[in-house]
């Protein structure tokens, strides 16, 4: 009773009977994102996979592929995110504020091609992927910077309206930032 539908205009949400007032709950305000898929961008997929069989994603339609976003819908899992900036065969987990590590690494990218590695159990995953456009007139990047324990000013030669980001060599929270506020995500 959360998200009751997707509309052609948005979407709708129900009356969320929970006591935990997760969505639409008296007096409360709630932001969402919604993106749309879009040819060096974003991409969005669903695959079925059965554990024991390696599934591969083409995601050429992105060209630089950036970040990949991986959620088993039909059972209780992490949300598996691949990173480009990664150290190889490293993933981190959307939903945690766990480190990168070698665990549950169930997501890699060669070229424009993701792969579901064998060892991810069996079931439905939806696949949300990002492109990384270096070309100057780019309007998403996909990076990382080294921190330098003071202010430090990024240029992307555009005003960004969504940040993402985690540090990724030990445990934190993820942030988002736009244009209009800051949300931590755990």
């Amino acid at each position: 009773d959360l998200l009751t539908a997707f509309n052609s205009t948005g979407f709708s949400l129900g009356a969320d009977a929970s006591t935990a007032g997760y969505v639409n709950a008296a007096s409360t305000t709630y932001v969402s994102w919604t993106l749309r898929k879009a040819p060096k961008f974003f991409d969005v997929q669903t695959v079925s996979h059965a554990n024991g069989t390696a599934n591969t994603i083409d995601l050429s339609v992105l060209g630089t592929v950036g970040t990949v976003i991986a959620k088993n819908t039909t059972a209780a899992q992490d949300w598996c995110v691949w990173h480009r900036s990664l150290t190889a065969g490293n993933n981190l987990v959307l939903n945690t504020t766990a480190a990168q590590s070698t665990t549950n690494a169930y997501l890699s990218v060669s070229g424009t091609t993701a792969t579901l590695s064998s060892s991810a159990p069996t079931g439905t995953y939806v696949i949300y992927a990002w492109a990384h456009d270096t070309a100057s007139t780019g309007l998403i990047q996909c990076g990382s910077i080294a921190g330098t324990g003071g202010r430090q000013e990024i240029n992307l030669g555009f005003e960004p309206q969504f940040l993402l980001y985690k540090l990724a060599s030990s445990t934190s929270d993820w942030v988002i930032m736009e244009n209009r506020k800051s949300t931590r995500l755990n």
